[in-house]
């Protein structure tokens, strides 16, 4: 991702949102990681009118061929495990506001976006037509060591889609300092997959009879967590 750089200071008023992957949550997200990046980003924010939802994306287990009990056992498990261990964190060293942590489940996205399955099957019809975008699902599922099947393709293209209406302001969140109009910056350790990155840079879900959404700040960014730097969609290359 060449021409990214970090950003020196973020105005008041905005989230910054971790969408939460579950088998990351005992290492690069866990509590103290993710609390580990706030105490750096904290020289960024100029005001207290910041709120943070982290996001998790529980429902990944459900394409695993285990019998449901046991997939949903794990993963409320780990789910209050993380959630327990970051809010003592919070509560212990009295850094931050603990109201403006929310701890939200990933069908808050798909339950609250607005035209979420219009959405979804837009990107579906376009996978399935557009060869380009195509390769970079399937790259993406290579890359993280999943299978080629539509199962996976549809969880990608979920995530793409709750992604997307989340930067854009389709998806109301709840708030504490910040208001619900306030900017919106995805936050994340690695960098973003390339089928998001073409679904941004080719403008698939945008709906050219209504005015664009993209226009207020960090709707169209991505920040990389591990190399410290903002992704810009427009102008980051695609990984093949």
């Amino acid at each position: 991702m060449r021409g990214n750089f970090d950003i020196s200071s973020v105005p008041k008023d905005g989230y910054l949102i971790f969408p939460l992957s579950m088998s990351r949550l005992a290492n690069a997200q866990s509590g103290q990681g993710l609390y580990d990046f706030l105490v750096y980003f904290e020289s960024k924010i100029k005001y207290i009118s910041i709120d943070c939802i982290l996001l998790y994306t529980n429902d990944l287990y459900l394409n695993s061929n285990e019998q449901a009990v046991a997939v949903r056992r794990r993963s409320l498990h780990q789910m209050l495990g993380h959630k327990g261990e970051f809010k003592n964190i919070l509560l212990k060293e009295r850094r931050y506001v603990p109201q403006a942590f929310h701890f939200l489940p990933w069908d808050y996205g798909t339950l609250n976006a607005e035209g979420f399955t219009e959405a979804k099957n837009l990107l579906l019809h376009i996978a399935k037509n557009n060869d380009d975008f195509q390769k970079c699902l399937l790259n993406d599922l290579r890359n993280q060591g999943r299978e080629e099947s539509d199962i996976n393709i549809g969880f990608l293209i979920e995530e793409i889609a709750v992604t997307c209406m989340l930067t854009r302001g389709d998806i109301p969140l709840p708030h504490i300092l910040a208001t619900e109009n306030g900017w919106r910056l995805i936050c994340y350790p690695g960098n973003p997959i390339s089928s998001l990155v073409y679904t941004y840079k080719n403008n698939l879900l945008q709906d050219k009879t209504k005015p664009s959404k993209d226009s207020h700040l960090f709707s169209r960014s991505f920040y990389n967590m591990e190399k410290k730097i903002l992704i810009d969609f427009d102008t980051a290359e695609i990984s093949q």
